[in-house]
């Protein structure tokens, strides 16, 4: 009971000064955007967490890592109450990264939630256990360039295929201009204030299939190039890999993403 109790007040404050300032809570790396986030029954004690792309840890022909400490000396910047209000926050290791299935990666900071917010004033938005769906309004915010995006869902892709990578029911937003930088930035539902999924991806020039120029595979395997279309990824199931404690596991029953292969960091 205590502890959906605090999810409650997570969402609502959340929900709350996310909609005073949209860049409450995202987080600039080098070269991407994320942001702060937890779940549904994670408690404010807990170490937080920063998710963004797995490609902007991994090069495209790796497929997935698992909790790799990483020096203190490693941090990004958090963002508040506006565009140039940042606070350091520091990284203890990488939980999870991946470019298969889905393009995500999970960092643990060294600080819980509470320590954070305690500091900042900056409380995590809340990853959405619920897909995104067509016809969503959300907007997409990048840290790394200060900006937002208000754009809709044009569509669910059975499968988006961006060099080797291959992904599973991405997300299409059309008329949604996006460039570098923006790889990991949180879409925020308009209605939720929670975070649908994160933008991975844009067809720069109408190729099939290439870097920075993915393609759409349908359920018969035909291949479609989107001139101009942008991509995001679904976060709902991470909420299957996580253990009772609301913490990372890949051995829990439902947990559908891949293993960790090597060899890992060069």
């Amino acid at each position: 009971m205590k502890r959906m109790l605090i999810a409650l007040i997570i969402q609502t404050l959340s929900l709350n000064l996310w909609s005073m300032d949209q860049f409450y809570g995202t987080v600039s790396l080098q070269g991407c955007s994320g942001a702060l986030v937890t779940v549904h029954g994670r408690s404010m004690d807990q170490k937080a967490w920063v998710l963004t792309n797995g490609h902007c840890i991994l090069e495209l022909k790796k497929f997935a890592l698992t909790s790799i400490p990483i020096p203190r000396t490693q941090f990004m910047a958090l963002l508040h109450k506006n565009q140039n209000e940042t606070f350091a926050i520091y990284i203890q290791k990488l939980i999870y990264s991946t470019i298969k299935k889905t393009d995500i990666a999970l960092y643990q900071l060294d600080e819980s939630y509470t320590q954070i917010y305690q500091r900042t004033g900056v409380m995590p938005l809340v990853i959405s256990q619920s897909e995104a769906q067509e016809g969503e309004s959300f907007i997409l915010v990048s840290a790394f360039w200060r900006n937002d995006r208000r754009c809709q869902v044009d569509g669910i892709v059975h499968q988006l295929q961006e060099g080797p990578g291959v992904f599973k029911r991405s997300v299409r937003y059309i008329h949604c201009e996006t460039k570098g930088g923006q790889s990991g930035s949180p879409l925020i539902s308009e209605l939720s204030g929670e975070v649908i999924a994160i933008h991975n991806s844009f067809n720069r020039d109408g190729q099939l299939c290439r870097l920075q120029n993915p393609c759409e595979i349908n359920e018969q395997g035909d291949k479609n190039a989107v001139h101009r279309a942008a991509y995001g990824q679904q976060v709902a199931w991470i909420y299957n890999c996580l253990d009772e404690n609301f913490e990372w596991s890949l051995n829990e029953r439902n947990c559908k993403l891949p293993e960790s292969l090597t060899p890992l960091l060069h």
